[in-house]
């Protein structure tokens, strides 16, 4: 792991430069370091797949706990210096690309996902994951406070939306530690927290028409000014039939004044199975 001062010698002497495009903030803090690797519960069989290792803070103590690791970076300069640093290790294999483009299915076997996700690119990378979930066995990742936040946010919370509720459904989160600013360099703006989402067997909640599920939690929040009523009928995502919708509602012992941030998932689901029976 390196500080500060190593961070700038080696950006300069690769004519490097931190790119703030990238979000790229480099891990100092072996200590914190240690406590969250310890956290992710290695074991000698895991295949690891881990996001930005930007230098390495994380690399270097993933690799003596698993079989294989599959390091992705976007930044081609920083991957020269990793594959400089590990070219003599065996079980890394450091690719230079975006983490959206991975073909995660190609997998053969369940992976731990492990990493400190860009802020700029944070929520497109957790959608991503859980539209691959069936080849992961875990996540464990370190994004700004203000998005753990809504992740682990309840319905009445002004953090509450979209991807607390798709990544709950999917995922059980959990808030492992708090990562200050002040473990990174350059220093970011805000505190960051490590999480881990562990891949549920099945969903909290029974639906049979998750389209349908996931449209009209969409078009709630879409419009969350609203009330989850006039969301759902008055067209944009989805637009259903006032009478029809009406009925949903008083199965589903919905009040047609409240709002998409006041429902969980079971109310959510409630709904979308009133409208699947009343759609025979």
């Amino acid at each position: 792991m390196y500080n500060p001062h190593q961070i700038k010698e080696l950006i300069s002497k690769n004519n490097l430069c931190i790119n703030k495009r990238f979000g790229q903030n480099f891990l100092i803090d072996k200590g914190k370091r240690d406590r969250m690797i310890s956290l992710c519960g290695m074991r000698s069989t895991d295949l690891v797949l881990e996001i930005g290792p930007g230098l390495g803070a994380l690399t270097e103590s993933i690799l003596p706990g698993c079989s294989r690791l599959i390091a992705i970076e976007k930044d081609r300069g920083l991957v020269n210096i990793l594959k400089s640093f590990y070219k003599e290790s065996k079980g890394l294999e450091i690719l230079n690309m975006d983490i959206l483009k991975y073909p995660l299915p190609a997998l053969s076997s369940k992976i731990k996902v492990i990493g400190n996700l860009p802020y700029y690119i944070t929520s497109p990378i957790i959608f991503h994951l859980l539209k691959n979930r069936d080849n992961i066995s875990s996540i464990f990742i370190t994004v700004q406070k203000d998005v753990a936040q809504r992740i682990l946010s309840a319905p009445g919370n002004r953090n509450y939306g979209l991807l607390s509720l798709n990544v709950q459904y999917y995922c059980q989160p959990l808030k492992l530690c708090a990562i200050p600013k002040g473990c990174f360099f350059p220093v970011p703006s805000v505190d960051s927290i490590f999480l881990s989402l562990m891949i549920r067997k099945k969903p909290p909640v029974n639906v049979r028409d998750e389209r349908l599920f996931f449209m009209i939690m969409k078009a709630g929040f879409n419009r969350r000014r609203k009330t989850f009523f006039n969301a759902l009928c008055k067209g944009g995502i989805i637009s259903i039939d006032r009478r029809l919708l009406e009925k949903a509602f008083e199965i589903s012992g919905l009040d047609s004044n409240i709002r998409a941030e006041d429902l969980n998932l079971e109310k959510f689901a409630c709904l979308s199975e009133a409208l699947s029976s009343l759609h025979k």
